[in-house]
This record gives C-alpha cells, sequence and structure tokens, in this order.
C-alpha cells in the first residue's frame, strides 16, 4: 500500500485553476497541461495492466475539431480502471495464513481493499474530467451555439404558430362570411319562391327541460283564446248590425216610433225596445259560455300536453321528471359527458375548417 502513489498518476493537483495559466496553447496554458495529465494516465494504466487501455491520449488544441472533442470526453467520461490494485492487498495470504481458513479470510479482505481503491481512482478521474469539461472553451463555444440554434428553431417555430393560426382566423372568418352569403342567398330564394324555412319556424322540440315547451304552448293557447274570443266578438257585431233591421219592421217603422199609419204608437215602442235588450242579454250569454269552454279547453290541453320525458342529448338518456334530468346534470359523468360531446363538435369544426383550407388552396 505504501508505493500506490509510483503506482498510479495522482490527478487531485489537476483538479484546481491554478495548476494551468490562460486558456492557449502555450506552455503552461490549459491545452497543454491537460494533453500531458491525459497522457500520464494512460501511460501508467499501460504500464502496470496486463489488459491493452484503448483511451484517447490527443487532448489536442484551441482549433480542435469538435467531433475529436466530442470523442475525447465520450471516452473519458465512462473510464474505469484496468489496474489490479494488488499494491492495496493487507495480508500476504502464502506467507501469512496458517490454514485454508484464514487465507480465505485474508483473501476476501484483499479483494475488499483493492475493490475500494479502484472505486476512489475511478471516482478521481471522473471528476479530473468533469473539471477540464467544465472548463474548456471549445465546449463552451459549442454549447453556446447550440443554445443559439435551440433559440433561433423556438422563435422559428413560434412564429410559423402565429402565421398558422392567422391563416386558420382568416380561413374560419372567409367561411363564416362565405356560409352567411350562402344563407342569405337560401333565404332570398326561399322568399322569392315564397317558401318558409324550417329555421324561420318556431322551435316546439323538446331539449329535456320541459318548461320552456310548456310556456311557449299556454303562450300560443292564450293566443289562440284571444283570436276565437275576437272572431266571436266580431260575428257578435255582425248579429247586432241584423238585428237593427228587426227593430224597424215591428208594427210598422220603429226607428221613428210611428205606426202603419204614419203615427206615434209607444206599446209598439216599448215592445222592440224590450225585444232588443234580451237579444243583447242572449248574446252576452253566449260569449260567455263560449270563453269559459275555450279556457277550459286550453287548461286541459295544457295538461296533456305536459312531458312525459326528458331527454339528455350528451348521455342519450331519458328521464321521467324534471328532477331526475336536474339530477343527472348535477352528476360527475353527465360532465364528462358534456365535456367530451363539446370536444367532438370542436373536433368536427376543425376538421370542416381544415376542409374549407384544402378547398381554398385547391382553388389558388
Amino acid at each position: 500500500a505504501d508505493g500506490s502513489v509510483e503506482m498510479i498518476f495522482n490527478v487531485v493537483p489537476f483538479m484546481h485553476p491554478g495548476c494551468y495559466s490562460g486558456y492557449n496553447n502555450d506552455m503552461g496554458g490549459f491545452f497543454q497541461v491537460y494533453r500531458n495529465v491525459f497522457e500520464n494516465i494512460v501511460a501508467f494504466e499501460r504500464k502496470q495492466s496486463e489488459i491493452t487501455v484503448e483511451l484517447p491520449t490527443d487532448f489536442g488544441d484551441a482549433n480542435a475539431e469538435w467531433e475529436m472533442v466530442r470523442i475525447f470526453y465520450q471516452s473519458w467520461e465512462s473510464f474505469s480502471s484496468a489496474l489490479n490494485f494488488s499494491w492495496e492487498d493487507k495480508y500476504n495470504v502464502f506467507e501469512d495464513a496458517p490454514n485454508r481458513t484464514i487465507r480465505r479470510m485474508m483473501e476476501d479482505d484483499n479483494k475488499k481493499a483493492r475493490k475500494s481503491a479502484k472505486k476512489a481512482y475511478n471516482s478521481d478521474i471522473l471528476q479530473l474530467v468533469s473539471f477540464v469539461k467544465r472548463r474548456d472553451p471549445r465546449v463552451k463555444a459549442k454549447m453556446a451555439e447550440k443554445e443559439k440554434h435551440k433559440r433561433e428553431q423556438e422563435a422559428r417555430q413560434k412564429k410559423e404558430m402565429m402565421e398558422r393560426k392567422q391563416e386558420q382566423q382568416k380561413a374560419k372568418e372567409a367561411w363564416r362570411e362565405n356560409a352567411l352569403r350562402e344563407m342569405e342567398l337560401a333565404e332570398e330564394q326561399d322568399r322569392l319562391a315564397g317558401r318558409v324555412r324550417l329555421a324561420d319556424l318556431e322551435d316546439d322540440y323538446d331539449y329535456g327541460g320541459g318548461k320552456k315547451k310548456k310556456g311557449k304552448k299556454k303562450k300560443n293557447k292564450q293566443l289562440q283564446v284571444e283570436e276565437e274570443e275576437t272572431d266571436d266578438t266580431d260575428v257578435n257585431n255582425e248579429e247586432d248590425l241584423q238585428i237593427t233591421p228587426e227593430k224597424e219592421t215591428v208594427g210598422g217603422t220603429i226607428e221613428d216610433g210611428r205606426n202603419g199609419e204614419g203615427q206615434i204608437d209607444e206599446n209598439n215602442i216599448d215592445t222592440a225596445e224590450k225585444l232588443q235588450e234580451d237579444v243583447v242579454e242572449q248574446i252576452e250569454g253566449t260569449n260567455n259560455d263560449i270563453g269559459d269552454e275555450s279556457y277550459d279547453e286550453s287548461e286541459s290541453e295544457e295538461e296533456e300536453e305536459e312531458p312525459d320525458i326528458w331527454r339528455c342529448e350528451c348521455c342519450r338518456k331519458d328521464f321521467k321528471s324534471e328532477g331526475q334530468m336536474e339530477n343527472h346534470m348535477k352528476s360527475k359523468k353527465h360532465k364528462e359527458a358534456f365535456k367530451k360531446f363539446q370536444a367532438k363538435l370542436k373536433k368536427k369544426e376543425e376538421e370542416l375548417m381544415a376542409e374549407m383550407m384544402d378547398e381554398m388552396e385547391i382553388q389558388n
């Protein structure tokens, strides 16, 4: 163990910046000092080891090519000494061991000592390689070049992404304008043809809520009742107009209160007024009956038109009550299905946009 210093090259003094003067090719400079260090390490390895050592010894200079520098550090970063470190043995097993058992115990202790010394030496070499590589100006220049290239690539990718987004936005706006023009053209054609588009009609489809449909139908029924009342009022007005001539035919000319001979008859006037009052009362009673009947019918129709099921289009499920529907919409399963449904719609829109862009490129 005492001769270990002579058997291996001590690299500890060279793991300090003071061991070289400047990053140049002169004597005592960075490249000259560490060229000698790595050559000495390989020389000691080849001198003491029976195994052929294949390690690069040419450290190069400031003008060395990067490929040579890369191979040099790649080889030394996986360094493992080929020495057996037999000088680290604690016992001479052939002279000190009295028997076989003791000899085996001594051999085990010697193996542990060799293994520990080899591990420490490998660690020192790897630390030296790391120390030199961190300070090598060639490595620093290459890393700076890579970083610059990376930043340029990121900036180029960012610019291309922005351009793609702008193109997609323009294509989307053009698609919307085209769709709007087509819709306006279709509406104009339908108007000229005297047709009514389904999109202009009132949507009575039940989307699962139930309240919206009920409110619309109730409003429609109220409008229908008002229209029927208006029609009945018009009919009553016509009947009033038809009654007026009857008033003139009672006992002659009732309008001026005269009899058939042209003289005023008070009995005829009283009779005509009484008939007129009876007719008015009958008409008002009929209107009230019609209004009550139409109101009862509207209420019954509203009760009959209450939706039997509430449907969730995302989950494709039907529910028997509004409360079940609301509880389902609050569930985690429905929210996940709703997100998937939205993603599906968004994907479909992107596919349509991609098709539109392809068509635009083909046209261009």
